[in-house]
């Protein structure tokens, strides 16, 4: 069975070489004793890190571990702290953890209080804030929770392979296999005609980028939208992604951190050149990212399919590879 681990570093970004590499501390599966896939991380205003881990919810404080299950105990898919609270998603299932007297977590189904009725077989990938509203996604639609009213509205997607929906500006729109892209307007998902020349595309992620966004095919190069316009960002033959199966993108101190499937993390700037790349041959240990978050203090958590986690103990603090 193959073992899902995260991995945690601080990115210093001050690149003096490609041959310098961040110093690295693991975690493995056994210091957190928790289950094999960390599918979501996110963090509250204390600082405390939670992930979404497989049949677990991990808390970590910087010093110790806690976990927690789900009623019936599903699989968690998804995690993420809006304002004093923290969201979970699973398979037709969606609710909220607080803290009691005893500092404990305690868990709160919101889709059984509002009676939500699925789409058939659904789960929740994907968490966040819209408007005046908490957004459940699936892959087959949105669920959105209206703190204010308790109302719930359910919006599915078109008939299109779907991937994850993304918040730019109180916009949200859907990137899609095969599909191009979709914005939702009054409550329905409207294809973008500037998306046209994606539609052969497996637009895999999205992230906003100098009052646009940039989107990251899964083998077709990176895209910019920006003014209306879509351009291309960095071409699939360029020698920096070349043959990358890409997986996420982030976007932190300005840099481009592109997670791929087989080939580690690189880091490119906004010239789209490669300043860092890190991988099994410098510490990594497993080349497919699963997962990115930036924390508060722009420390950068990643999400592997096999491997553990790591911290940078010190900013400043590079190993050297001489190969």
């Amino acid at each position: 069975m193959k073992q899902y681990f995260f991995l945690f570093f601080l990115i210093p970004f001050c690149f003096y070489a490609q041959q310098t590499t961040p110093y690295f501390k693991n975690y493995s599966k056994s210091d957190y004793q928790g289950e094999n896939a960390n599918w979501d991380i996110t963090q509250n205003e204390d600082g405390i890190i939670y992930t979404a881990n497989n049949y677990k919810l991990l808390e970590y404080n910087g010093n110790e571990w806690r976990k927690y299950a789900l009623p019936k105990n599903l699989v968690i898919r998804s995690s993420e702290v809006i304002q004093d609270t923290l969201y979970t998603g699973a398979y037709q299932e969606f609710g909220y953890w607080l803290h009691d007297k005893t500092n404990k977590l305690v868990y709160t189904s919101l889709s059984k209080q509002l009676n939500v009725v699925f789409f058939e077989n659904d789960a929740i990938w994907k968490i966040y804030s819209y408007k005046d509203y908490i957004v459940f996604q699936s892959f087959k639609g949105l669920y959105l929770f209206n703190k204010t009213n308790q109302e719930i509205k359910k919006i599915a997607f078109p008939e299109v392979s779907a991937i994850f929906t993304y918040n730019f500006q109180n916009t949200i729109y859907l990137a899609s296999k095969n599909g191009g892209v979709f914005k939702l307007d009054k409550e329905k998902f409207v294809f973008e005609n500037w998306s046209s020349p994606l539609k052969s595309f497996t637009i895999q992620s999205m992230v906003a980028y100098k009052d646009g966004f940039l989107l990251g095919t899964q083998l077709h190069g990176i895209y910019l939208f920006k003014d209306n316009t879509l351009t291309k960002w960095i071409d699939k033959d360029s020698p920096n992604i070349q043959g990358v199966e890409i997986n996420n993108l982030s976007i932190v101190d300005h840099k481009l951190c592109i997670g791929t499937i087989n080939n580690g993390l690189l880091i490119l700037n906004e010239n789209q050149e490669l300043l860092y790349t890190i991988n099994t041959n410098n510490g990594l240990l497993n080349n497919t990212i699963l997962s990115q978050y930036e924390d508060v203090s722009g420390n950068l958590w990643l999400g592997l399919s096999m491997g553990g986690c790591f911290r940078l103990l010190q900013k400043t603090l590079y190993a050297f590879n001489d190969k």
